[in-house]
Order: structure tokens, then C-alpha cells, then sequence
């Protein structure tokens, strides 16, 4: 992954859309008065600025990100006062768009109370990993990944699941660190990969369906070793005040506009 960096510049905010599942849960949480018209999820919903610009949170430090015509995504605060802009070879932000996007999964509450309980897994407790891990599946909508991990081990899961998360804490890579879950059986790299992000996140990142479709990561231990390798050195260079975890966040929030809008 490489990250070239541009300059501030002024944008052109015609034709800006939102996907319509991001725009859904703004609408859900905010309930602005803007009305922006019947929309589907896999939508591209026009912005409508400037009338939308306090639907899409302008009173607030986060601004929702969302696409110009031309890919780039921004925030609201980037039309009068332009952030700096970042691209991959299949994603375009301004750095308020990151942050934004990131802010969204660090800030939520289940995400603080998951790294709360990873603390307490350095006891190596089986009781305490078996809920840890029910948290983590609960967090990323894999109620049925937990149902075949009960199926799968029974009585054993808490302990192997201590057991794995003990050796991941101080892996020397990566792949090591997610070959333990995968090991388990009913683990794939995707739900793994959740696990390691709230284990440590200073460490490890999720690599998931989004991940790998807007991003052309490999969800395999060695597309997983590359990714953290590369959010590693995206830290480094760019964004020294985030976890590779918090940046990945990011990337995800962002590049999942694009892979589910139509």
C-alpha cells in the first residue's frame, strides 16, 4: 500500500453522494429535519449541499464522510476549510474524512467496553475469554460464527480460546497471531481478524470482505501480515496519533461506501 499526500485544495462539491446504508444510520441516530427523499441502502444518495450540510453533522468535530464526483471522499468541513488529501491505489480521503470514519468505530461504545474486557484476558481466565470472544462476534454481526464455535468445542471453547489469545498478545507476526484462531475451526481470517483488532489494538486490524474488495488486500495469513505490515508504515509516516487499528477503521468506513453502493 502506498499513500501519496497531497496539498489542501478547494473542491468541487457538485454531484457529492452518500451510500445509503451510511446516510440510513446517520438518520436513525441524528434524526435531522433535512429530508433527503426515499433512498435504499446500496444507494448513492445525493448530499444536497448546502442544505444538508447539518444532516451530514456540521455542528459537530466529526463530520459524516461522503464521495465528491470525482471519488474523492470529505467531510463537510473540507468545502470551506480543506483538509489534506491522501490516495491509495483504490481509495481517495482528505485526512478529516479518515478521521471521521474512524472516530465512528473507536468512539462507539461497545468498541471501548471490548477493549476494557481485553485487559482482563492477560489472566487467562476461560470464562473470561469465552465472553470476550461472544463480545467480539456480537460486535461484527457474527452470531452464527459464535453458535458454531459452541458447536464446534463445547465445554473446551473458553479454554482454547485463553489459550490462543495468551500466544497472539506477543506474536511475533501477524500470520502467527491469526493462525492460532484459525486453527480453531469456525474462525475465518474475517472473524479472527476482529478478535487480534480488540486483543491489541495496537497491533492488529480487521481483514474482512471489505478490506479485501476495496482495498485488494487477501483475506489469508499472508494478505494479513501485508496489511498490518502496511498500516504499520501508514502509521509511521502519516498518522502517528492512531492505532493501526483506528486507521484501518478508517479505511474501512470509507472504502465500504464504494463496495456496497451501486
Amino acid at each position: 500500500m502506498t499513500l501519496d499526500r497531497g496539498a489542501p485544495l478547494a473542491h468541487d462539491f457538485n454531484g457529492a453522494w452518500i451510500h445509503g446504508g451510511t446516510l440510513r444510520k446517520v438518520l436513525k441516530n441524528d434524526r435531522p429535519s433535512f429530508d433527503f427523499g426515499p433512498f435504499k441502502s446500496r444507494d448513492r444518495v445525493d448530499v444536497r449541499l448546502p442544505d444538508s450540510r447539518y444532516a451530514l453533522r456540521w455542528d459537530t468535530d466529526h463530520g459524516v464522510p461522503f464521495a465528491l464526483a470525482d471519488g474523492l471522499f470529505v467531510t463537510v468541513h473540507d468545502e470551506e476549510s480543506p483538509s489534506t488529501v491522501y490516495e491509495l491505489p483504490t481509495l481517495r480521503f482528505t485526512r478529516r474524512a479518515l478521521l471521521s470514519a474512524s472516530a465512528a468505530v473507536e468512539d462507539d461504545p461497545t468498541t471501548i467496553n471490548l477493549a476494557e474486557r481485553a485487559h482482563r484476558l492477560a489472566s487467562g481466565d476461560a470464562n473470561t475469554a469465552w465472553e470476550f470472544s461472544k463480545a467480539v462476534c456480537e460486535w461484527g454481526d457474527g452470531e452464527r460464527v459464535w453458535g458454531k464455535l459452541k458447536s464446534r468445542h463445547g465445554s473446551k471453547l473458553g479454554a482454547l480460546l485463553a489459550g490462543w489469545f495468551s500466544e497472539a498478545l506477543d506474536a511475533p507476526t501477524p500470520s502467527r497471531a491469526i493462525a492460532g484462531g484459525l486453527a480453531l475451526g469456525g474462525f475465518g481470517v474475517s472473524f479472527a481478524s476482529k478478535h487480534l483488532r480488540h486483543l491489541r489494538p495496537d497491533r492488529y486490524a480487521v481483514l474482512d470482505d471489505i478490506v479485501e474488495q476495496g482495498l485488494g488486500y487477501a483475506r489469508s495469513p499472508t494478505g494479513y501480515d501485508l496489511f498490518i505490515h502496511d498500516l504499520r508504515r501508514l502509521q509511521f509516516e502519516h498518522f502517528p496519533d492512531l492505532t493501526v487499528a483506528a486507521i484501518e477503521a478508517g479505511l474501512f468506513g470509507l472504502a465500504r461506501q464504494l463496495v456496497r453502493s451501486r
